[in-house]
């Protein structure tokens, strides 16, 4: 695989890592309707509102569709309601992650090939990279054998754009100058 490649199967590997967060809160709840249905509904209403009533009711049905209304009133909406948080709370584990975040173990991403930089090098190395930071762990030999060592690189880049470049970075303690590399990648959790 080639640097496009590779970056194109880390990034696909890293976001079927990543941890799916879903709205917990009323405000979490009606944020993610008012994004997902914008508009007028059906009956003149707002779409958002007449969506979320509709699954609220479907969760529970001894709710009147007009007693939910009022809670979605623009003099209630931002109202913390204690007694109806677990009605919210499980609504949101029916719909999509409103985002994902790094796995708390993190990954640990290896790769065995090419890098160009004057000259094609044979690599093979392993990175962790945690929520946090980036560690590359090595050995280095002394008079008696050998000392580990790591090198750690802030991660909060990688997450946001997970590609090949930030774990090049850390494998070489610093700025890579690989133009291009080719090989395997593969990420476990």
């Amino acid at each position: 695989m080639a640097f496009e490649d590779i970056n194109e199967a880390l990034a696909t590997d890293v976001d079927e890592a990543m941890v799916g967060i879903h709205a917990e809160s009323k405000s979490e709840v009606v944020a993610y309707y008012q994004q997902k249905y914008p508009g007028k509904g059906e009956r003149g209403g707002l779409a958002w509102k007449q969506h979320l009533i509709a699954d609220l009711q479907a969760q529970n049905p001894n709710l009147k569709a007009k007693s939910l209304a009022k809670r979605f009133e623009p003099s209630r909406i931002n109202t913390l309601e204690k007694k109806n948080a677990s009605q919210y709370a499980a609504l949101g584990q029916t719909l999509e992650p409103i985002r994902k975040e790094p796995p708390p173990g993190g990954i640990t991403v290896s790769f065995d090939g090419l890098v160009l930089i004057s000259d094609w090098i044979p690599i093979n190395f392993t990175v962790q990279v945690g929520p946090d930071k980036m560690t590359y762990t090595y050995n280095i030999k002394t008079k008696t054998g050998f000392r580990t060592k790591t090198y750690d690189r802030d991660a909060s880049a990688f997450w946001q754009n997970p590609t090949i470049q930030p774990i090049l970075n850390t494998y070489f303690m610093g700025q890579s100058i690989a133009s291009d590399a080719i090989g395997d990648i593969d990420v476990q959790e």
